[in-house]
């Protein structure tokens, strides 16, 4: 009996502007996709239009099994690399996966910013639609909670209603 393959999920980069036409080809072979895409308003000289923009640049989330799976990644055009740590593409848990899931289906007012924040207070979301999520307070008077999301290095930063918050220790 064949061992099932275990599947996790990967970070890899693409060309600019080409992470849409990456997700649909993987589709196409059979990989599983995240693109996490947000609705915009663009305007051209003679039109304005509803675009979906991804929200974190030259990235798609694949969920694969490694090494085994790879090659249907490289054979993509518009894929450029795995995101690597200590030599290897670095896995990443699927609850930050469904944190950027929630996040972004919640449609609450976020920002991503490319830099890990390394002071503040440490907070978790106690109810609403990113109940559990832990991230770091920086700016309190103005409520903005960043969801360091440490496997990719990226920090989502949002809204949030003090109320909601639980200090951590």
């Amino acid at each position: 009996m064949a061992q099932e393959l275990r599947r996790e999920w990967y970070a890899v980069y693409t060309r600019p502007r080409n992470e849409k036409k990456v997700r649909d080809q993987l589709e196409r072979a059979g990989v599983e996709v995240y693109l996490p895409l947000r609705t915009q308003i663009r305007q051209w000289s003679d039109r304005r239009k509803k675009v979906d923009m991804p929200i974190i640049s030259s990235y798609v989330f694949v969920r694969i099994a490694y090494p085994e799976e790879r090659q249907a990644l490289y054979d993509t055009p518009g894929f450029v690399a795995f995101v690597y740590q200590d030599r290897l593409p670095k896995a990443i848990p699927q609850r930050e996966i469904d944190t950027m899931k929630r996040t972004v289906d919640s449609m609450l007012n976020f920002a991503v910013e490319s830099k890990v924040l390394s002071q503040g207070q440490k907070v978790a979301i106690g109810s609403g639609p990113l109940c559990g999520i832990e991230g770091v307070i920086t700016e309190l008077s103005k409520r903005k909670v960043n969801i360091l999301l440490e496997t990719i290095g990226v920090t989502l930063v949002t809204d949030i209603e003090d109320a909601q918050l639980l200090v951590l220790k």
